[in-house]
């Protein structure tokens, strides 16, 4: 970002609208870039949507952490790992792509974001401090969507 300061205006923040799940290799060693196996066979492609998530989340036994460096969640319940944003997480890039005076944001996949929730919180993040004399346009196609200055 720092040599291409003038070129900032061409950069989108992309917001993954989904989490990866991973199988660890050792339940008892769960941080960050713990060893994984591969995905978990209670979501074998390792893509899991917002739903799953917040259904993971409910189990008893699931712990939840945040890291402060990524500005990311992860939680995991015995050898089940999953990364993932959540709206806090989705409110800091957002500020962050703000802050840094970036063209917009774009998500992916939006067919993963039950009820719009990650959605319409980047979306109201996004236009709270932004909008005004400035045209927005948002585009939407069945996989992603896209929140940019004009």
């Amino acid at each position: 970002m720092e040599k291409g300061v003038n070129q900032k205006k061409k950069i989108v923040l992309g917001l993954p609208l989904f989490g990866n799940a991973w199988s660890l290799a050792n339940a008892k060693n769960n941080g960050m870039f713990a060893p994984a196996k591969g995905a978990p066979s209670s979501y074998p492609t390792g893509v899991i949507s917002y739903e799953q998530i917040t259904k993971f989340l409910a189990k008893i036994d699931t712990t939840q952490k945040f890291d402060p460096d990524t500005e990311t969640h992860y939680c995991y319940n015995s050898t089940t790992w999953i990364s993932y944003d959540d709206r806090k997480s989705i409110t800091k890039k957002i500020e962050h792509a703000r802050d840094l005076e970036l063209l917009g944001y774009f998500v992916w996949h939006v067919g993963n974001d039950h009820n719009w929730i990650l959605s319409k919180t980047a979306a109201d993040e996004w236009g709270e401090k932004r909008l005004g004399a400035e045209a927005y346009d948002i585009v939407v196609s069945s996989d992603v969507e896209a929140f940019v200055s004009r």
